[in-house]
């Protein structure tokens, strides 16, 4: 027995694991396509003003506004949650 088959394998392998988010809005990507194809690189690095600097989603999500649910929707999901046993106020 070899001293690398005692070791869990968590130990023996290497895994990279990498998060990776793929824009869904057809518009979006169009848009940043163009944008790359008539700026060179160094125009695109260029940080004019504050409204240049990246926000992240999560950051721009807690400042949106909510959108709000129709009252049908709300209704709907109450009754739901009546005929579960669920108590909503």
């Amino acid at each position: 027995m070899s001293a690398g088959a005692t070791l869990p394998r968590s130990w023996r392998e290497t895994r990279l694991v990498t998060k990776v988010k793929e824009e869904t809005d057809g518009e979006k990507v169009k848009e940043r396509q163009a944008l790359t194809a008539q700026q060179s690189p160094a125009q695109l690095a260029q940080m004019t003003s504050v409204a240049d600097l990246p926000v992240p989603a999560p950051l721009q999500n807690l400042f949106s506004p909510k959108k709000k649910k129709p009252r049908q929707q709300v209704r709907r999901e109450k009754q739901l949650y009546r005929q579960c046993g669920f108590f909503l106020q």
